[in-house]
């Protein structure tokens, strides 16, 4: 949590993990923010000032590029004349812009053009910030109002986000978005693409996404930009609000027809060992959250109980499938879960003390009594207060095994830590699943959302999400557009492939 002496608590906070920089400059662009946007990391901070949405100025703790520097880089003010404003701009306690225009050295947009660079150049180390730095998100206009430098020229974000993300490679958050891109994909034309400030190989890219859809597989395979970049255009893309997404759901036995449905279960009988995420259609890769959303919409279609009256000669080829499909998804799962456990933390502790990754790859593992003994060594220390106490109210209460008593106690316990905490996405998904169990679907329901107002990306709100709307509504509720029908397989499209909006 970031705090500043004399301020109130952020409403906002957390990991650029969850929420890299450029996700957060977009959401506050989008929402018209006024505040700042403070992140931290080893002892150094910066402050991002925003007015309605967009950049007024950055403030870093260690020495930016200073104006003088910009001034002289682009060729605006000579060297001598900047020296002796700079003498004055000190003596007087007044800015050197404002100095250099009252001695009519520089124009008001000589002088605006060299802030915005300056602009950019503080913010271009933010992006290389590690994913285990901090944010903290204030929306307070008194902030940006009584600022010393409150008149600057305001930036569009979005140029900026793109010149910071352009030449990173992708991280973990990335590569997820880009997961759950599962159809065709085209690029809405309109000012947003624009603004990003794209150069004539990007804009072409973009130009034939326009007219020519495909899948996000085939875009980052055949793109001349390169894997890396490709990926990092869609993600800011997606970010603007400029893809589009048309679902292409899969084929059941009635559009395959009787022969179609024998000879895929012949295929799957005799060729055990097949790829499980070509099982699914899905990526290589694909994150654990797609391929249940995947196996799901996949199960509606092929389960031997649910077929049509006029196919049901068809069970044993069909039950063949769905088995098919069943391991496929348990495959992924425990691989996901393996991933978690094997792959070490990012970073060591220099005292040689557990993180929550631990925790998570013992709770990944069901391994409880683990989990809690690293909780309470986090806890001991003062590290991860919140969310350590959070997984062992969780612990001690089994888990998933949890009945009902269990999981009123553990209810209790975790009311008292959002008592101190109310922003600790730990324990308000552990409370949802506890209310859940019990049956309180709009208690559990409430709580998920609340995860998603502060962390987007968080995996389990989202699941859970799909629990309650399960245990509400049905199994249509989780198809997210029941409106849509199967279509028949486009030329080469595997017979398993399935797709998501």
């Amino acid at each position: 949590m970031i705090q500043e002496s004399g301020a109130r608590r952020a409403p906002y906070s957390g990991k650029l993990r969850a929420r890299p920089l450029a996700l957060l400059l977009a959401q506050a662009n989008e929402r018209c923010v006024t505040g700042t946007i403070t992140v931290a990391h080893e002892g150094k901070r910066a402050t991002i000032l925003l007015r309605a949405g967009r950049i007024l100025s950055v403030r870093t703790s260690t020495p930016g590029p200073f104006l003088s520097t910009v001034l002289r880089d682009l060729g605006f003010v000579e060297r001598e004349t900047i020296e002796r404003t700079l003498v004055v701009a000190t003596r007087t306690r007044r800015l050197h812009g404002d100095v250099l225009l009252y001695e009519k050295a520089i124009t008001r947009e000589l002088l605006e053009a060299a802030l915005v660079e300056q602009t950019h150049r503080k913010m271009g180390p933010l992006f290389e910030l590690p994913d285990d730095a901090t944010f903290g998100i204030r929306e307070d206009a008194a902030l940006v109002t009584e600022a010393r430098d409150g008149d600057r020229p305001t930036i569009d974000p979005w140029g900026l986000i793109w010149r910071g993300m352009r030449d990173k490679k992708p991280n973990e958050h990335v590569q997820r978005a880009i997961a759950r891109l599962d159809g065709t994909l085209s690029v809405v034309k309109g000012p947003i693409v624009e603004r990003l400030g794209l150069d004539a190989e990007e804009a072409a890219f973009c130009a034939e996404l326009e007219s020519k859809a495909a899948s996000a597989s085939r875009i980052i395979a055949t793109s001349p930009l390169g894997e890396a970049r490709t990926e990092m255009l869609l993600y800011c893309l997606v970010l603007a609000h400029a893809l589009e997404v048309k679902t292409v759901h899969a084929p059941g036995p009635r559009d395959l027809g009787r022969e179609g449905v024998r000879a895929l279960a012949r295929r799957v009988q005799y060729e055990p060992h097949q790829d499980p995420w070509e099982v699914l259609g899905l990526r290589r890769g694909a994150s654990v959250e797609a391929a249940r959303a995947a196996f799901l919409r996949l199960a509606r279609v092929w389960r031997p109980d649910r077929l049509p009256h006029d196919l049901v000669d068809l069970a044993g080829e069909c039950d063949v499938v769905y088995r098919a499909m069943t391991e496929a998804h348990r495959m992924i799962v425990e691989e996901g879960a393996r991933r978690l456990s094997l792959v070490p933390p990012p970073s060591v502790r220099p005292d040689g003390l557990p993180t929550m990754r631990d925790v998570d790859a013992a709770l990944a593992r069901n391994d409880l009594k683990t989990a809690a003994d690293l909780a309470r060594s986090l806890r001991a220390t003062g590290s991860d207060g919140p969310r350590a106490r959070a997984v062992l109210a969780y612990c001690d209460a089994g888990g998933e095994a949890a009945n009902d008593n269990q999981c009123a106690k553990a209810i209790g316990a975790l009311d008292r830590i959002l008592a101190g905490d109310p922003d600790c996405t730990r324990a308000l998904v552990y409370r949802g699943r506890f209310a859940e169990r019990l049956g309180r679907i709009d208690a559990a329901r409430a709580d998920f959302r609340k995860v998603l107002r502060i962390d987007p990306e968080n995996e389990d709100a989202q699941h859970g999400l799909r629990i309650v709307a399960l245990r509400t509504f049905g199994e249509e509720a989780l198809d997210p557009d029941p409106r849509a029908r199967p279509t028949l397989p486009s030329s080469g499209m595997h017979p398993f492939q399935v797709r998501a909006r």
